[in-house]
């Protein structure tokens, strides 16, 4: 065998093995459109075309400032007339050390006349209010003690006895 035999004989087989593999892979999808059901239909989307030069009127969005924001506006400025600390009182909504602590400790008439006295108290719940400062959320109960002049001077993050509140807040008035 010469040569030339050998390459038409491995060309000819070659080919077979092309052309059987295209006729598998027709019958194969003559197959899979079968299975198909006829009365199946494509959804034709149809879209508004905007003409290229066409015109919109002017909005105007007005900024409507949030409630929280504006609550904590209005105690810095109550800060900077009496000189008193903003208290920003952080909570969760499933927190039950927060709520042991409203019960057990804020509402202490001790802690409240405490508070009464020197500070501007917010309560937030981080789960359902922007917080104000760019804070982010965190442990909860969270107290964050904030001068007239937006300066955070402290924060006591956890559950505190009545005691160890006032001892915190007694702290934070020596500053």
């Amino acid at each position: 065998m010469n040569k030339r035999t050998f390459l038409l004989l491995v060309f000819l087989t070659s080919n077979s093995f092309v052309l059987a593999d295209e006729y598998i892979t027709n019958e194969y999808y003559e197959e899979a459109i079968s299975y198909m059901d006829v009365n199946e239909s494509f959804e034709i989307v149809e879209t508004d075309i905007i003409e290229e030069n066409s015109t919109m009127e002017d909005v105007t969005v007005e900024k409507e400032e949030t409630k929280e924001l504006s609550e904590y506006l209005v105690a810095l400025k109550e800060a900077q007339k009496t000189g008193k600390v903003i208290l920003l009182a952080i909570r969760a909504t499933h927190c039950h050390y927060c709520d042991e602590m409203e019960k057990e400790t804020l509402s202490e008439p001790s802690v409240k006349s405490a508070l009464d006295a020197d500070f501007i108290t917010l309560h937030y719940n981080q789960d359902l209010e922007s917080l104000p400062l760019a804070l982010q959320e965190g442990m909860t109960p969270n107290f964050i003690f904030v001068d007239q002049d937006e300066n955070i001077i402290n924060q006591y993050p956890g559950m505190r006895s009545p005691k160890e509140f006032k001892e915190a807040l007694a702290e934070i008035l020596a500053k």
